[in-house]
């Protein structure tokens, strides 16, 4: 009878389930959240990006206020990054110190901390009971042909939707962007879930689906994300120690290598922009980020180590000389299209080495907590926010990186269903 106990005790530990009985009201409703957050991520958040983090940040809220009123287990916090996060926001809030813009830079590094604080929240919220993965997985399936379909149905219509969503002109195709990029990344999960369940209904209905909304979002970065994910997911398959080695040595060459490269790029950016921008819109857009890029990498090369402050990017100086020979770029910094160089511009080579630290711990954690299964879903998923941190979004974009908590907490959950039927990690 102890011994019977003790595994029932142990089984209801994995599942994040002791403290309560099977049948308590407050659990089984509490179980049934993550559901209702991940269904409205490829709907909701499809049709309106921003959404990403009052959906995932609030499920870490709630999964809080519910430890304390119904006795649920608090979450746990991964010591690694933890400490990567410490690390980081200790330098954003050192940076007030030698900012050219100590406003702004208080501003982000309060803003960067409750991002961190919310991400570890949710990232330590053990998944549910199998019934309700399951049924989280079928959800969000369903969840991301119900967006597809909106955004598809949008377009057709001249964008009416976001026209009355929106808060602009300016704004709808952002939110449209937004949602795409997110998409991209939350569908690397999902399908390694249909996979794994043996659920081919949802792995079509995901994979049509996400092409179908990458096919009208105007997001040329949505597009190449997951090309570069696809890319990566075959050659998992192949040999998985070959791209675990190739992602970290892009990792490292992109930290440590980006204001060079696109300094290089910048410096002839007519002719880069003339062979490989296309569209006019592309043409223009490519051509504002070269300029952009042009004296964002000078001003990095001025101060390597420390930056000028995080949030500073839109406060740097621009010489005469330089605004003289640009089209697009005003007379007043930007931020830098481009997360790792803006890493470079505002928090110096410290904030790069901080973020490749971060790179090669989610690399590590795939290698050792998933399955040969997952894996190569995983890596695609990696591949995918690489791609997309290159072109788009502030470090500090608070949906930016709740699409990144949702994407791992995915994986972490699926991880869990392979360790209840036991299926071995690292191999």
């Amino acid at each position: 009878m102890a011994l019977r106990k003790s595994l029932i005790l142990r089984r209801l530990a994995e599942r994040g389930l002791e403290g309560r009985t099977p049948t308590d009201p407050a659990g089984r409703a509490f179980d049934y959240l993550p559901v209702a957050v991940f269904a409205a991520l490829p709907s909701l958040g499809l049709v309106a990006g921003p959404a990403y983090s009052a959906l995932v940040f609030g499920f870490g809220v709630a999964e809080l206020l519910a430890a304390a009123i119904a006795g649920r287990p608090l979450p746990r916090l991964d010591r690694g990054l933890l400490l990567v996060a410490v690390l980081f926001c200790g330098l954003s809030w050192a940076s007030t110190l030698w900012s050219i813009a100590p406003a702004a830079s208080r501003h982000g590094a309060l803003q960067l901390t409750a991002v961190f604080a919310a991400a570890l929240v949710v990232l330590g919220v053990r998944p549910p009971a199998p019934r309700a993965l399951d049924l989280l997985f079928r959800a969000a399936a369903i969840a991301c042909a119900v967006g597809a379909a909106a955004i598809a149905f949008d377009a057709a219509a001249g964008y009416r939707l976001q026209a009355w969503l929106a808060a602009s002109a300016a704004d709808i195709p952002t939110k449209y962007n937004r949602g795409a990029e997110y998409l991209v990344l939350i569908a690397w999960p999902l399908l390694a879930g249909a996979a794994l369940r043996r659920d081919r209904a949802s792995f079509a209905v995901v994979l049509a689906s996400t092409g179908l909304a990458l096919a009208f979002a105007p997001s040329a970065t949505g597009r190449i994300a997951a090309a570069a994910g696809l890319c990566v997911l075959l050659l998992a398959l192949l040999s998985r120690r070959l791209v675990a080695a190739g992602l970290a040595a892009v990792s490292a060459l992109i930290a440590a290598a980006t204001p060079f490269l696109l300094h290089a790029l910048a410096y002839d950016r007519a002719a880069v922009a003339a062979h490989f921008f296309v569209t006019p819109h592309l043409r223009v857009s490519g051509l504002a980020r070269l300029e952009i890029w042009d004296y964002m990498t000078a001003r990095a090369f001025e101060r390597p180590l420390l930056g000028w402050g995080l949030w500073s990017a839109k406060d740097l100086p621009l010489s005469a000389a330089e605004t003289g020979r640009y089209l697009y770029a005003g007379l007043q910094g930007n931020y830098p299209h481009n997360e790792w160089l803006q890493l470079w511009v505002e928090l110096g080579a410290a904030g790069a080495a901080i973020a490749l630290a971060f790179a090669f711990l989610v690399l590590r954690r795939i290698d050792k907590s998933l399955s040969p299964g997952l894996r190569p879903f995983a890596y695609a998923a990696l591949a995918s926010a690489m791609t997309v941190s290159v072109s788009n979004y502030d470090v500090a974009t608070d949906s930016w990186w709740a699409a990144l908590v949702a994407c791992a907490w995915l994986f972490g959950a699926l991880a869990g269903i392979e360790r209840q039927r036991g299926v071995s990690g690292p191999r």
